[in-house]
């Protein structure tokens, strides 16, 4: 505390000496502008420095309250406001240049909101007068520290319109109550064409069109692929309509140069306005770092370039299918809870995915069927990511168009089953994407495509450890063991150590070699399953250092 309150009186000697009156005390914005009212008069409210903090922070809320143009939101539990620095401080993600960014009002950040809301002054001894004054860092933490505030609560910041829970279209800038959305239009894009009040087959059909219209030339592996990307546009423009999580959409191609970056662009482009903050996959606590700053941020899109091999991660697994992350705050010792509704996309040459990923993927799929396919030649359109900018609006309105379309038809659900954990975006996109004559994005009854394809490859992975389950039954019986019993065997038993190697890959990866860790992963992963008759049980406490095992050959 001590140290914030020094940092607090370094940010107010920083506004002048303390002992001399400002030279000017009217209100200014963040970038210097006085806020004043067309008069010219001082638009902040007079607040008087007396021995009564409780009053005084209670004056300076509600002058905050009265000043929504200092963009000051409740959201986590914390008071936040928005910047559009883009110079990319975060060194571990590249965000768009001006994207949005919700930033939690730390006490100098809170300091300049007061400074902008308040005047302050404070009876002189020598004159018996109030004189100017400066806020006092005390009244500072207090509305820091405060529970609840009558403020605006954010859910996030848009760019593009977007449609409400009653099928109206929120398109008028500023902060929307209804959804609790701030709508900051991209720049250059403040007009949007009208949507049809009810929207006609003909009208959906030639939405459909239009969207298909920047994608001509991408050589999708199926119809499948083409829908997944038209549900991964209509999913960023509707996320805050969809009332659960979404899935992860992995685009992925056999070779190098088959135009995976560029499409997770256009889709970018297309929902968001801008093209997705892009990080590598990393894992564990840093990957876990990483998420809740983006759930702070309100980032809306993020592409994890470039992956490689087969992604297990539990923490991933965890953010794709959470409606809200909760997490300790980097530097501080306070933990913070926030709706997470970014959507995600994955670029890899041949990714793959564990079973518990892969039920939480809608894949893209591309094969140019050819071996340099970034030599290829005749596309419809040369510039294509200046293309969608241009056509921007009209793309926009294509998905307003069939989003609005399906609502007024009634949102009627496909035949399907849907998939576990995204019920929510299972009714509104997939539905819509269906509805408006496409073929289903996340259809699995085929094995060489789409979510068919993950499944298959699942299944896989399932089969390697019902293999591995029998050699354990084979070369342990009844008896109890752990996962140092297993690798010290593996060593004089070969059908054992083939087993291992190939069910307990590091973390799923093949291209890596098996670990005792990631043999004891394995285990936890695949515990009190039924596999092909057989069982893997505990058979000590579970919160043991080392947990001992037995595979029975039935469930109990």
């Amino acid at each position: 505390m001590t140290a914030v309150l020094n940092q607090l009186d370094e940010a107010i000697v920083a506004l002048g000496e303390l002992d001399a009156p400002p030279s000017d005390t009217r209100s200014r914005s963040g970038d210097g502008q006085i806020l004043a009212d067309d008069d010219g008069a001082d638009r902040r409210v007079r607040i008087s420095i007396r021995p009564e903090l409780t009053a005084m922070t209670d004056e300076v809320i509600e002058a905050i309250e009265g000043r929504p143009d200092l963009n000051v939101y409740v959201r986590g539990r914390a008071l936040v406001t928005i910047a559009r620095d883009g110079a990319g401080r975060d060194t571990w993600i590249a965000r768009p240049p001006g994207a949005p960014v919700i930033v939690r009002l730390d006490p100098p950040r809170m300091l300049a909101v007061i400074d902008n809301a308040t005047r302050w002054t404070k009876l002189s001894a020598r004159t018996k007068k109030q004189q100017p004054a400066f806020p006092l860092s005390n009244v500072v933490m207090q509305v820091l520290g405060r529970l609840e505030w009558p403020l605006a609560y954010l859910e996030g910041v848009i760019e593009t319109p977007t449609i409400r829970p009653d099928g109206s279209i929120l398109s008028n800038v500023g902060y929307d109550r209804a959804t609790g959305l701030l709508y900051e239009p991209v720049p250059g894009c403040n007009e949007w064409p009208g949507i049809p009040e009810r929207p006609t087959a003909y009208d959906v059909r030639r939405a459909i069109e239009a969207l298909l219209e920047p994608v001509v030339n991408f050589p999708f592996v199926a119809t499948s692929d083409r829908s997944t990307y038209i549900a991964a546009v209509l999913t960023l423009i509707a996320r805050h309509l969809i009332y659960g999580p979404a899935p992860l959409f992995p685009i992925r191609a056999p070779t190098p140069g088959t135009g995976k970056g560029l499409l997770a662009s256009v889709i970018g482009l297309i929902g968001t306005g801008r093209e997705p903050a892009a990080m590598t996959m990393v894992e564990g606590d840093e990957l876990r770092k990483r998420i809740t700053a983006i759930a702070i941020a309100g980032t809306p899109l993020v592409l994890l370039d470039n992956v490689s091999g087969t992604i297990g991660s539990d923490v991933f697994a965890a953010a794709l299918t959470c409606k809200s992350w909760t997490d300790r705050v980097l530097g501080a010792s306070e933990t913070t809870e926030v709706a997470l509704r970014t959507v995600w996309i994955a670029t890899g040459n041949n990714v793959g995915f564990s079973r518990t990923l892969g039920r939480r993927a809608v894949p893209i799929d591309l094969d140019a069927k050819v071996e340099t396919p970034e030599d290829r030649t005749g596309f419809k359109i040369d510039d294509l990511l200046g293309f969608v900018r241009i056509e921007r609006q009209r793309l926009v309105t294509a998905a307003l168009t069939i989003l609005r379309g399906f609502h007024v038809a009634g949102r009627p659900r496909h035949k399907a089953p849907r998939i576990g954990s995204f019920e929510a975006w299972d009714d509104l996109i997939r539905s819509a994407v269906i509805w408006a004559g496409e073929p289903d994005p996340a259809q699995a009854d085929d094995p060489t495509r789409g979510r068919g394809r993950l499944r298959a490859l699942a299944d896989d992975d399932v089969a390697d450890v019902s293999v591995l389950l029998g050699d354990l039954r084979r070369a342990f019986g009844d008896k109890s063991w752990t996962a140092k019993d297993v690798w010290s065997r593996r060593d004089g038993d070969p059908n054992l150590r083939a087993a291992v190697d190939l069910a307990a890959a590091s973390r799923g990866d093949r291209s890596k070699a098996a670990t005792l860790g990631s043999l004891r992963y394995t285990l936890r992963a695949y515990a009190d399953r039924p596999i092909r008759g057989l069982m893997l049980l505990h058979v000590s406490d579970p919160t043991a250092r080392e947990q001992h095992w037995v595979v029975t050959e039935r469930a109990p």
